[in-house]
């Protein structure tokens, strides 16, 4: 796991798994962008508990944040000293990779 914290004093972890969903989802995305684009979800307020924004299907109980143009959603855990990102979600979670529904 990989795992930064900045001046805004918001630690934040990228799982393996994250990583990967991301780079099998989003095949030209580099999954070092994954950290800041959770952070500025988490102080823009783009976040939700327990439910993702419309488009998405739901992965599972838990705290989602999301990119401003809706296309890449990322599933946290909350920690009491840091939000661990657990996986990376498409808007449109029947049309991954060949055709596999998201997990």
């Amino acid at each position: 796991m990989r795992a930064s914290i900045s001046t805004d004093g918001i630690r934040i972890g990228v799982t393996d798994h994250a990583m990967w969903r991301a780079a099998e989802r989003f095949p030209r995305f580099d999954t070092a962008l994954i950290e800041g684009e959770v952070r500025a979800a988490l102080q823009e307020g783009r976040v939700a508990r327990t439910k993702p924004p419309a488009g998405f299907s739901p992965y599972r109980e838990g705290l989602y944040a999301w990119t401003p143009d809706v296309l890449r959603c990322y599933v946290l855990e909350g920690h009491a000293d840091a939000y661990v990102v657990i996986s990376t979600l498409r808007a449109d979670a029947t049309s991954g990779p060949r055709g596999r529904r998201a997990s």
